[in-house]
């Protein structure tokens, strides 16, 4: 179970940053868009720099300004196509995470998998029936549930909107993936400890 947390906060190569990256670029610059009122950078820079801390916007202003089409979006893209693929080589033979009983593990991915089906990326499972099996029973757990409820509507409505009208250029590229037999691991290197089962 320490070595799926650890996956979450490992500083560049982390799923947290991965996914702000990929939320950024797919929804959220739109809102910094109209607050400038242009995609210039010369109009948009600005409203970057009074809307972010100094530390997210040296590595967020270059998905702002080329949204999906900026490299940071692409590595996101392949850092979370590898995440799935240690997912399913885990959960072949494993019912959790953590083995045979839910656990703290799966429950913060839980926020994450639901980030990426409200942005139309849940295409990075479809071909992977462990994770999907997965997702589908986390979804049917109760707590899941009150993690959905949380979310306003308006956030929801942003991130599928958003999501859909990106939907054809992400699924091209995560078939771009799949084609390329992009490696596992946070380092594109294999998964760590997931084919030995010492997750």
């Amino acid at each position: 179970m320490r070595l799926w947390m650890e996956e979450l906060e490992q500083g560049e190569k982390g799923v947290h940053k991965a996914i702000s990256v990929l939320t950024y670029a797919i929804a959220y610059r739109h809102h910094l868009i109209a607050e400038a009122g242009s995609e210039a950078p010369a109009r948009l820079l600005p409203v970057i720099k009074s809307n972010m801390n100094p530390l997210s916007r040296e590595w967020l202003t270059p998905v702002v300004l080329h949204g999906i089409a900026s490299d940071s979006f692409r590595h996101a893209m392949e850092r979370m196509y590898r995440l799935c693929a240690d997912f399913d080589a885990w959960l072949e033979n494993n019912a959790w995470l953590a083995g045979g009983t839910h656990s703290l593990a799966d429950i913060a991915f839980v926020p994450y998998l639901i980030r990426l089906e409200l942005l139309w990326v849940d295409g990075l499972w479809t071909d992977r029936p462990h994770v999907a099996d997965w997702y589908a029973r986390l979804n049917a757990r109760a707590s899941t549930a009150e993690v959905w409820d949380w979310y306003h509507a308006d956030y929801v409505g942003t991130l599928r909107e958003r999501g859909a009208a990106h939907r054809d250029e992400t699924a091209a590229m995560i078939a771009d993936l799949r084609n390329a037999a992009c490696p596992s691991g946070p380092d594109g290197c294999g998964p760590l400890g997931v084919r030995a089962g010492t997750r």
